[in-house]
């Protein structure tokens, strides 16, 4: 084994070369934080909290946040330009996007694979889901249906936004019919789907479109009036899907979205 001696000048060089992190993002990779704005929650512990206490601070893709009550309340001036309204997020401020996933549909081989096909979707523009752990409940649990909004939805409205602003479809999981599937993902959540896009319609009303694996017909699949609509007095979204079966010819189901799954940065 060939010895290096290792001098002052090395060793500098060795230090310039490590990639160095801000305090912000440090906070993001260890536990412990109290959620006061000097020692914030990271946003895996903000995503663990049962309840949300009001005006809590959490820090999420390096920048800090205050939840109070339904509102997060960004730690700076402004967020992609017009997308705050004051200090508060606002979903009314935030305009329209668009993303180009490839459509993965219904594989008959792997029947219960709705969340890999969304994943293939995503992988066809360069992101990666951050998986389970990150996930945010949007809908409390009714006897195994979506229930009342939970006071993080607002949160999943702002993450949905956030990477559709950035060009990133993003990952949901909806409530089908208010099906009760216990043993399924959060108990609530039957389906998986991607939103890839964001749009007003003629009466301002707010809506996302998605793509849906549960068909393997991409006329269906990726149909521009799949759409999830916002309701922007509880930050619920809820839509519904119309394709065709052999079985029983066209079938529309009705959806609320129960999570959503952040990407990885």
């Amino acid at each position: 084994m060939k010895k290096i001696k290792l001098l002052h000048s090395n060793l500098d060089q060795i230090v310039d070369s490590l990639e160095k992190f801000s305090s912000t993002e440090l906070e993001s990779f260890f536990g412990g934080g109290s959620g006061t704005f000097e020692d914030p929650y990271t946003w895996e512990e903000y995503c663990a909290l049962d309840s949300i206490p009001d005006g809590c601070w959490y820090t999420y893709m390096g920048h800090t946040y205050q939840s109070a009550g339904d509102t997060d309340i960004y730690n700076g001036s402004s967020y992609n330009g017009s997308s705050y309204n004051g200090s508060s997020y606002n979903p009314s401020y935030t305009p329209s996007y668009d993303t180009d996933p490839s459509f993965s549909g219904y594989n008959p081989s792997d029947s219960d694979g709705c969340k890999r096909r969304c994943d293939e979707m995503l992988d066809s523009t360069g992101t990666v889901s951050a998986g389970s752990g990150s996930k945010i409940e949007m809908t409390g649990n009714k006897n195994g249906a979506a229930g009342n909004a939970t006071n993080k939805a607002t949160t999943g409205i702002y993450i949905i936004d956030d990477n559709l602003s950035k060009q990133r479809p993003i990952i949901v999981g909806v409530d089908r019919n208010g099906e009760n599937h216990p043993k399924r993902n959060n108990g609530v959540t039957d389906h998986f789907v991607v939103i890839k896009g964001r749009g007003v319609d003629s009466e301002g009303n707010i809506y996302y479109t998605f793509y849906d694996p549960a068909t393997s017909n991409v006329n269906y699949g990726t149909n521009p009036n799949n759409r999830l609509y916002l309701d922007p007095t509880t930050n619920k979204l809820t839509g519904n899907f119309t394709y065709e079966t052999k079985k029983s010819g066209k079938v529309t189901v009705n959806y609320t979205v129960s999570e959503v799954r952040p990407n990885r940065e």
